[in-house]
């Protein structure tokens, strides 16, 4: 739900702001970094605007999360609160390379546990100095890669469980090379990184993926789903794929899947044929609604 995304975004921020962190600001922005000072201070304000914003959608009554003008504006709040959840990352990981900086946002960023690269879509990510960390386990990237193409470095993060693809490009469907490259993989999201018209899970692919984020493909009309393939998918989010029309005949194999959500701005096509002509297909999955 938004709400959950907004609390943890606050949190956060409040993280980033917190006490020790306040006192490396104190000590060296104003020496080092005068532009993290105004960025600190804007972040105050951030903090604020999300916890009014919470306030509101905790208010908001359950009968009216089914009026389209609400559910429009909680998806831009989604949106708003991944964003500002990158921007906060960046923000800990700039502050915590600061020269003589001991903190604990630098002892954090140094376990590598986490990565993201930040770059505006208008440009190809150079990702030359990514280097194959043995502990990554959650990579989130948000740009157009060169060519296209999935990074050869990819291949070394062999523990990666959370994988996170914004404006990526790719030319062809990346799921084969995924499906090699991270066996441990629990949560995939993409979001329009592939211009492409089908998708294709095959059997034995994504053993352990637990959540799968479809959104924003506007040219994707086909899902194929095959039998023995994400054994263990436990929630399905679609959202925004204006091409997609129908239902994936395959979902009747993701016979472990708890959560069907339907995000905004699905095709009414494929409202009509999930409640109608389709519905068999998922019957056998215990919610189907929004997220």
């Amino acid at each position: 739900m938004a709400e959950a995304l907004v609390i943890a975004v606050l949190q956060k921020i409040s993280s980033a702001l917190a006490e020790e962190g306040s006192k490396i600001l104190a000590s060296q922005l104003k020496k080092q970094a005068p532009d993290l000072l105004e960025v600190t201070n804007k972040m105050r304000l951030l903090q604020s605007d999300f916890s009014m914003m919470q306030a509101f959608i905790s208010q908001v009554a359950a009968d009216r999360y089914n009026d389209m003008v609400l559910e429009a504006w909680l998806e831009q709040i989604r949106l708003a609160a991944h964003e500002a959840e990158d921007i906060v990352d960046e923000y800990i990981y700039l502050v915590g390379q600061m020269e003589g900086t001991d903190s604990f946002l630098k002892k954090a960023f140094n376990q590598a546990t986490e990565v993201k690269k930040w770059h505006r879509d208008r440009y190809a990510l150079d990702l030359a100095d990514l280097k194959p960390l043995s502990h990554l386990e959650k990579l989130t990237i948000s740009g157009r890669l060169h060519k296209g193409a999935i990074p050869p470095i990819f291949g070394s993060f062999t523990k990666l469980r959370s994988l996170r693809l914004c404006f990526s490009r790719f030319h062809e469907d990346p799921l084969a090379t995924f499906a090699v490259m991270f066996q441990n993989l629990g949560h995939l999201n993409l979001y329009r990184c592939y211009g492409g018209k089908k998708l294709t899970f095959h059997t034995g692919w994504f053993p352990k993926l637990k959540h799968l984020y479809l959104s924003s493909m506007d040219e994707l009309k086909e899902v194929e789903v095959e039998d023995g393939t994400m054994r263990n998918l436990h929630r399905l989010e679609l959202w925004s794929l204006k091409s997609l029309t129908s239902v994936s005949q395959g979902l009747v194999y993701l016979r472990s899947l708890q959560q069907l959500c339907i995000g905004s701005s699905m095709p009414k096509e494929f409202h009509t044929m999930l409640e109608g002509t389709d519905r068999w297909i998922v019957q056998h999955i215990p919610y189907i609604g929004d997220p």
